[in-house]
């Protein structure tokens, strides 16, 4: 189980609240949820904007017969 679900934790779940950018929200114990939401936000979305945008150049820089592959995907 990850330190930050653990209810006795709440420092540990405050400073990945900064490091996700959410210094605003408070951690409250009928909110919780919500500091686990921004916290999986940042883990799994932000965190990979970079890769997946380099992924999308590398798809439109691949030419399949004259086409791109992410044009192929939109027909």
């Amino acid at each position: 189980m990850l330190a930050f679900t653990e209810p006795g934790s709440p420092q540990e779940m405050t400073e990945l609240l900064m490091a996700a950018g959410f210094p605003h929200v408070t951690i409250i114990a009928d909110r919780r949820h919500v500091v686990y939401e921004c916290i999986l936000l940042y883990e799994v979305v932000t965190k990979r904007i970079l890769a997946m945008d380099e992924l999308r150049w590398g798809f439109g820089e691949v030419k399949v017969c004259g086409v791109g592959l992410l044009s192929l995907h939109a027909r």
